[in-house]
């Protein structure tokens, strides 16, 4: 039996408009895929971390990259002196001010040396000597002069000296020696008064054999002047009579 042609034709119509309903649908996923990509993509973008901004930036004024910069300076820097005594750490009274004065005045009055005292909270891992002897420098401080820095919570001290100081490393040892003791029983004034009484009397101690040496130099030069003297003038005359 021969099928007629509106027959064949109408069996094949759901099939034709199947394919083109699948393609449609094929082509409304592609584009869902390709939205969702774009769409992926934009957020990874926008998420994305920026890139890590400088702390400091150069435009800024030197005291504001300073104030900025302060938590990774120490909290006590070495200073400039501007007075014999500074109480940084608010440790003296005005009567125990007056004394550690007084003990610096006679060390300058008595010998050729003057100490320098500096109180402050604490060094902050800084070597106390380190920090007098920066301190020092940064004050022009010369060859006779000393630095005693005390650290009051630190419960430390350190004496700054030159290399050219007239002082030998024993007195310079004691010298430590009797600042020791008082800081270690924060008796603040007596450490700056002990330092500077010790350095007075080592200062005279070390003067002493200057003197001498000089004395003895001195008669050396007369004995010799006065030898010149009766060779030249007092011989030649005897052997003439």
């Amino acid at each position: 039996m021969i099928e007629s042609p509106a027959r064949h034709e109408h069996q094949h119509e759901p099939s034709t408009r199947a394919a083109g309903g699948w393609a449609i649908v094929a082509f409304a996923g592609l584009v869902g895929v390709v939205l969702a990509a774009t769409s992926q993509a934009a957020n990874a973008t926008v998420t994305m971390p920026s890139e890590p901004m400088p702390s400091v930036s150069p435009r800024l004024s030197a005291a504001t990259q300073a104030q900025l910069m302060s938590d990774v300076l120490p909290a006590s820097p070495p200073i400039t002196l501007t007075d014999q005594v500074t109480d940084g750490a608010d440790v003296l009274s005005d009567a125990e001010r007056q004394d550690v004065d007084s003990a610096l005045d006679r060390l300058a009055d008595e010998s050729d040396l003057r100490m320098f005292v500096v109180y402050i909270e604490s060094f902050d891992g800084t070597e106390p000597v380190d920090w007098a002897n920066a301190s020092a420098n940064q004050s022009g401080l010369g060859p006779d002069d000393l630095l005693l820095a005390v650290a009051t919570v630190d419960h430390e001290f350190g004496l700054s000296a030159d290399t050219n100081v007239p002082l030998t490393t024993a007195q310079l040892r004691s010298i430590d020696n009797s600042v020791a003791s008082a800081v270690e029983d924060e008796r603040w004034a007596p450490a700056a008064t002990d330092a500077a009484d010790a350095v007075r009397r080592a200062g005279t101690a070390a003067a002493d054999p200057l003197l001498v040496a000089g004395i003895a130099v001195a008669g050396a030069l007369v004995l010799a002047a006065l030898g010149y003297v009766l060779w030249r003038f007092v011989l030649p005359g005897s052997c003439r009579a």
